[in-house]
């Protein structure tokens, strides 16, 4: 049986590869055996022929649900792909628009802590206006206040020298009640219109000159000095002027500082209404930040996703064209097996029967 089987493979690669002599050996094996060559030939091919029908059936359906799996996986990851795409477009002018509205809330920001800046420095600059202007009101009220009461003095020094008629003041009592008149008058000589009036009458200005002077004086001219209720009237007017513009210059502080005060609470609104908005814009602006990251690590996400899908549809593409490829040739090879059989068994028929033919010859001479 070894013998035997080695005789049809010999035939069998003699007529795959064309070699006729190889094939005349494996005959000439195969007769010495007291087989029929051929006809056991003919049919190992037609078997071989229809191994390979199968066999090209078989592959063809494999082919095919290859194929449509390649057609499904393709669409899918056509479709994944552009599905990144959209994603990514979609988060371009997104990040976009983040980042226009990121500058603008800074631009906002900064603007709000500039009037916020301002608002400050302008309560800083009215308080010190304030605090000065407080200084010079005190300063000229405690003048005016030692003025009036240096007045009174000197007035009631007066009033009871004119109830003593013919009371002659001392020269230490004169320059006493001169020292108060002056005290009273002197830092107003050039800002009171009465002072300046009273300054003008020699016979008021009299009373400011030494004993010897006023009696020359009072030789000299028939007007003399003022008499003590004269004098006294004089300061009187004088006095009820300051007591006048004191009471209008504390009332005007008054007026002031109530302003002030209404100027600095609103002041105060501006700057706790520029705090909250600075807080809330700056909130505003974290979210935002917080968002824009999202968004970035989203698009880095979909860029490396898009990529991969990107190299998996390609390598799918790639896998299906050659298998396609593969398929194709293995179809082209599995024709040219059949027609190598197809054309060994028509060239064993013919010899099969010229054999057949010779031995009918020879059976019978």
């Amino acid at each position: 049986r070894t013998a035997g089987m080695r005789g049809w493979w010999l035939a069998a690669l003699a007529v795959a590869s064309g070699d006729i002599s190889a094939l005349q050996t494996a005959v000439n094996d195969m007769e010495g055996k007291k087989e029929d060559p051929l006809g056991r030939i003919v049919t190992m091919l037609q078997q071989m022929k229809e191994e390979i029908r199968d066999q090209s059936i078989e592959e063809k359906d494999l082919f095919n649900k290859y194929m449509c799996w390649c057609k499904g996986a393709i669409a899918d990851g056509e479709k994944d792909v552009a599905n990144e795409r959209e994603t990514i477009q979609k988060l371009l002018p997104q990040i976009a628009d983040a980042k226009e509205v990121s500058s603008q809330l800074d631009d906002k920001i900064k603007a709000v802590e500039q009037e916020l800046a301002d608002t400050r420095k302008g309560i800083q600059d009215e308080q010190a206006m304030r605090q000065k202007d407080a200084k010079s009101f005190e300063r000229e009220e405690s003048l005016t206040k030692k003025t009036v009461a240096e007045l009174g003095k000197a007035i009631q020094v007066l009033r009871k020298a004119a109830e003593m008629d013919g009371l002659q003041l001392t020269e230490p009592q004169h320059q006493k009640l001169v020292g108060h008149i002056r005290l009273a008058l002197m830092p107003f000589a050039q800002s009171s219109p009465s002072i300046k009036h009273y300054l003008a009458d020699p016979r008021f200005t009299a009373w400011f000159r030494s004993e010897k002077e006023r009696a020359l004086i009072q030789q000299q001219s028939q007007d003399g000095e003022m008499t003590f209720d004269e004098l006294a009237d004089a300061l009187e007017v004088v006095k009820d002027e300051f007591e006048r513009q004191l009471g209008e210059a504390q009332d005007g502080e008054a007026d002031d500082q109530d302003l002030d005060n209404a100027m600095m609470k609103s002041k105060k609104a501006e700057v706790r209404i520029s705090t909250n908005m600075i807080a809330s814009l700056s909130d505003r602006k974290n979210n935002l930040l917080i968002k824009l990251s999202n968004l970035k690590d989203d698009l880095i996400e979909n860029q490396k996703a898009l990529a991969d899908d990107e190299r998996v549809l390609e390598e799918i593409v790639q896998g299906c064209k050659k298998k396609k490829e593969d398929y194709q040739k293995r179809v082209q090879e599995q024709m040219e097996e059949v027609v190598a059989i197809d054309s060994a068994i028509q060239v064993l028929s013919v010899d099969d029967e010229q054999v057949v033919a010779t031995r009918t010859e020879t059976d019978n001479p």
